[in-house]
Parts: C-alpha cells; sequence; structure tokens
C-alpha cells in the first residue's frame, strides 16, 4: 500500500514538473536593427520571473534596455551572451527591448532554461 502511494505522489509531482516546465521552456528568434524594438514571445505567458539566455547568432555585440528611449542600457560585448535568473515577462509578452550594435543579426533569447 504505502509503495502505491509513493509511486502515486510520485507520479503526481513529476506531472507537475513536466507542465510547468513546457508552460516557461521556450524560445524566440528576432532580427534585430541599430535602433531599440521589444522582443515578444507568443503564447502562454508566465505568470513568475522565469530565467533567459540571449545571444546573437553570429556573435554580434548587442544592447540590452527597458525602454525604446534605452532606458537602464546595458550593452553585451561580441560573441558573449547574456542570461538573468530572474526575468518577468510583461503581460503581453514582451520580453526586453534590444538593439545589435551594428547590422541585422539573428537575435535568440531561450526563455525557462539556464
Amino acid at each position: 500500500m504505502r509503495i502505491k502511494v509513493c509511486l502515486i505522489i510520485l507520479g503526481v509531482i513529476g506531472l507537475i514538473v513536466s507542465i510547468s516546465n513546457a508552460i516557461i521552456d521556450n524560445a524566440v528568434e528576432a532580427t534585430l536593427s541599430t535602433s531599440y524594438a521589444k522582443v515578444s514571445m507568443t503564447g502562454e505567458v508566465p505568470n513568475a520571473c522565469v530565467p533567459i539566455l540571449v545571444w546573437t547568432k553570429d556573435g554580434t555585440a548587442f544592447c540590452i534596455a527597458s525602454d525604446a528611449s534605452g532606458t537602464g542600457e546595458k550593452c553585451i560585448p561580441a560573441d558573449t551572451a547574456y542570461g538573468n535568473d530572474c526575468v518577468k515577462i510583461d503581460s503581453d509578452g514582451g520580453i526586453l527591448w534590444v538593439k545589435a550594435d551594428s547590422g541585422t543579426p539573428t537575435l535568440y533569447i531561450d526563455i525557462g532554461r539556464k
């Protein structure tokens, strides 16, 4: 009897963990320019802070900010990724504002994994 109860509890815990991972594990791709643009995710928006990892496909340097005018600007050097363990995604799916240092590189944001 105890073994059955333990297995059921472990199964429920595993199901909850897999469902919550499916909700927050998302990848976003965007083409950048040298002006700030809001990068957003589609689908269900997590109602909690989530980890993100951000990088450009070709290693181009980029800057992130909290709005279109560059408030709180943080520039990430070439060939470097940016990670943050706790980002609150806007209710409309907005993750952050980003611009390229030069050109129009492809930006990747991995949401939910470190």
